[in-house]
């Protein structure tokens, strides 16, 4: 399983989406309570910020995608150099997978927070965008912060 979650890294996010999603959904079934922060007078102030937060975080996945893009394979003189460049890019690609998770689910944090927040008269809890916010936010955090390290452990083997 280990092996498949190293070749296929983009998955960590995506699994942290679904889960988060479904104990969100379900949370007042499984745990007695419901996990909402749709209903009460503090909505509003909740949704923007999950929208600037949401964005600033999107910001950054796009500049760190950059920065791994920008990293080309350097000139090698032997085939054991070449090998190693070639797995180094391979790698850089995976962690570009990565943050693109990550990105896209702090897009579906942000959109759905945006359409929460433009619909948020309604006194009722809105179970869709409690679920979506909350699997977004845990895939996204999921996201960031392997893509963080390895883009830490990237320009550190750039630097070297």
């Amino acid at each position: 399983m280990l092996h498949w979650v190293d070749r296929h890294p983009w998955s960590v996010p995506v699994s942290i989406f679904v889960l988060a999603t479904v104990i969100a959904r379900f949370s007042q079934p499984l745990f007695g309570v419901t996990a909402s922060f749709t209903c009460g007078p503090l909505r509003q102030q909740v949704y923007s910020s999950l929208t600037g937060a949401s964005s600033a975080l999107l910001g950054f996945l796009i500049t760190a995608v950059t920065i791994l893009a920008a990293f080309g394979k350097r000139p090698t003189t032997t085939l054991a150099d070449q090998h190693r460049e070639e797995a180094l890019a391979l790698a850089r690609m995976r962690l570009v997978l990565v943050l693109l998770a990550a990105a896209f689910f702090m897009l579906v944090v942000l959109v759905t927070a945006s359409i929460a927040l433009a619909s948020s008269n309604y006194p009722d809890r809105l179970n869709f965008a409690d679920a979506t916010i909350l699997g977004g936010v845990a895939a996204g955090v999921a996201g960031i912060l392997y893509g963080g390290l390895g883009l830490g452990l990237a320009v550190t083997e750039r630097a070297r």
